[in-house]
């Protein structure tokens, strides 16, 4: 690996975080071998860069030339990925809310809200600030 690249950057920012790269993998939204792949130079330009630069929260600048600043892109939320058994579109007129309900109980909704989707998997990575 050459002194200043892709790789290397996006290496140092997820062992910073304190990510594995399977970690990594489910906050962009692939699988770990997809990380390793960049960090080993295999991928130069992967199409989820900026899904990659969000979790890593830094730019997409930084990550393909490590020209610009390391400074936060302003995210100071954890990034979270719900997967989820159907499509959710998304609905300017809406709120969406991911509650829990124990096995067997029963979830009751006011006569305008709708169950959209039951959620199989949640994954949450802290993404600390500087």
């Amino acid at each position: 690996m050459s002194e200043d690249t892709l790789a290397k950057r996006v290496a140092e920012l997820r062992k910073s975080k304190g990510l594995s790269q399977t970690d990594l993998g489910n906050l962009v939204g692939v699988v770990w071998q997809n990380v390793q792949n960049v960090e080993l130079g295999k991928v130069t330009r992967p199409r989820y860069l900026e899904d990659l630069a969000r979790a890593l929260d830094v730019s997409v600048d930084y990550l393909l030339s490590g020209d610009t600043s390391i400074e936060s892109k302003g995210s100071t939320n954890p990034f979270s990925l719900v997967a989820v058994d159907q499509p959710i579109l998304p609905n300017k007129d809406k709120d969406m809310y991911i509650v829990s309900v124990d096995k067997g109980e029963q979830l009751y909704l006011t006569n305008s809200a709708n169950k959209e989707a039951k959620v199989s998997q949640i994954f949450i990575g802290h993404i600390s600030s500087k």
